[in-house]
């Protein structure tokens, strides 16, 4: 049994840019859905031993491609979605960052010096509690940069709740990444009831159930026992540094899903 995760996918994936760092080529995602072994089952199947799952990560056009993919091609999928970005029809602030890099290095700036940068403001990002926190910290890099208004590709903007519904109607499942891609670990214990609490509600109006699963957004900080109750679901990592799949009774560790890019 193995749960993989990925962010989405993009035609002509460069494995140089920002704004693909987390994606896989559609080609060669194609190709695996339609040579692997075994079709992916839904999550909760696969947590009781009897198959992989696929899950996807956040709520772009890149995800939801992933997502349409694979139920075209037979596939049980489940997407972990943040609903701020799509009620508030807001671009992700790591987006904004990536597309910006883009740019950068378009301009003559130096791949691993852009990396450096990236990682500094990724550890900023990742003491916030607010999302008005997280654009503050990435209009600063943004204006480091002398890019204030970076135009962020397709892939990378968010969905409709149009798009969304299509997904549903299309066998998709639905789990919740959070309110907002905050880390939960930065917030306190009413302030993390909140955020999956108002998620779930939104999901369970959408999709029609109530998801069953949380994505820790950033994929790193596992939950403790206080934040673990107040889910009330099991909660899912993706850090491929952690040494096994679980932690603890609730805890389960995704690995990426790692695809060579078609030729």
């Amino acid at each position: 049994m193995a749960i993989y995760v990925t962010h989405g996918i993009v035609e002509q994936r460069s494995a140089e840019a920002f704004a693909d760092r987390n994606m896989l080529d559609v080609e060669a995602f194609a190709q695996h859905l339609l040579y692997r072994a075994s079709r992916y089952v839904p999550l909760e199947q696969a947590q009781r031993g009897a198959g992989d799952a696929l899950t996807v990560d956040d709520s772009t056009v890149a995800a939801a491609d992933a997502c349409r993919v694979a139920r075209d091609l037979k596939h049980d999928v489940t997407f972990f979605i943040n609903p701020a970005n799509i009620v508030e029809e807001r671009t992700y602030f790591f987006a904004r960052l990536d597309a910006a890099l883009d740019r950068s290095e378009a301009a003559g700036a130096v791949h691993s010096e852009l990396r450096a940068f990236r990682r500094t403001v990724k550890a900023q990002l990742l003491s916030q509690a607010t999302d008005a926190n997280l654009d503050r910290i990435v209009d600063a890099a943004l204006a480091e940069l002398c890019v204030p208004a970076p135009d962020v590709p397709k892939s990378l903007c968010t969905i409709s709740v149009e798009v969304l519904r299509d997904l549903v109607d299309r066998g998709v499942s639905i789990a919740n990444h959070g309110w907002s891609h905050v880390d939960p670990a930065n917030l306190s214990g009413a302030e993390f009831q909140t955020h999956v609490t108002r998620a779930a509600e939104w999901i369970a109006e959408i999709a029609g159930r109530v998801p069953t699963a949380y994505g820790v957004p950033f994929g790193e900080t596992p939950l403790p026992l206080e934040k673990e109750r107040a889910a009330g679901v099991d909660w899912f990592l993706a850090d491929d540094s952690l040494p096994g799949d679980r932690h603890g009774a609730h805890g389960w560790n995704r690995r990426t899903l790692v695809i060579e890019d078609a030729a």
